[in-house]
């Protein structure tokens, strides 16, 4: 197979995934890759793999699959590569690991904010923020950390849902200078 069929087998496993036939979708996301070497493709594909995986529920090859993403990742260590921080959190997410999920996350948002790069997807970028808020609880200087990095989210990419759903959670949480910091810092 040459890498020209790459954008083909992918798609036609995206097609079989929107189905619901995730097991043919898994055979043609493995056949889009033919070069091992080729990381960037192999990100893709695995993270395709994993989300059918969880659709399945089927906890082992999201485990394996999760495994091959982060050796992948250890070897594009220096490259931003948005949603796939976004997604290994998910993954994490839904294996229970509390720790890998925060550090992907937080991987996620650790980029400079880029909205020109290619794999830059707002939607993810605040669902990354919104999870880390849930899984730091009352950690106050966790959740100001992050309120330092949703003051640097330019305006047209903040959305009023995103400024109250973190709103609420610290109202609700009784983190009132949390909730304070916010409405000042973001002028709500």
């Amino acid at each position: 197979m040459t890498k020209e069929y790459y954008h083909s087998y992918n798609n036609l496993g995206i097609c079989y995934q929107n189905l619901g036939e995730y097991e043919s979708a898994i055979e043609y996301f493995k056949k889009s890759v033919s070069d091992p070497l080729d990381y960037y493709n192999l990100e893709i594909c695995y993270t395709n793999i994993i989300s059918c995986a969880k659709k399945m529920k089927n906890e082992i090859l999201v485990k394996v699959t999760v495994n091959k993403l982060e050796n992948i990742l250890k070897k594009l260590k220096n490259k931003v590569l948005y949603q796939t921080y976004w997604n290994l959190g998910l993954s994490y997410l839904y294996l229970d690991e509390k720790k890998k999920t925060i550090h992907a996350f937080e991987r996620e948002i650790s980029f400079p904010l880029d909205l020109n790069h290619r794999f830059f997807h707002p939607t993810k970028y605040l669902d990354s923020i919104k999870h880390l808020a849930l899984l730091h609880g009352h950690q106050p200087l966790k959740q100001q950390e992050l309120i330092k990095i949703i003051c640097k989210i330019p305006k047209q990419m903040m959305c009023y849902d995103f400024s109250m759903y973190i709103l609420k959670f610290y109202i609700n949480n009784s983190l009132e200078y949390e909730a304070n910091l916010l409405i000042q810092k973001i002028q709500l």
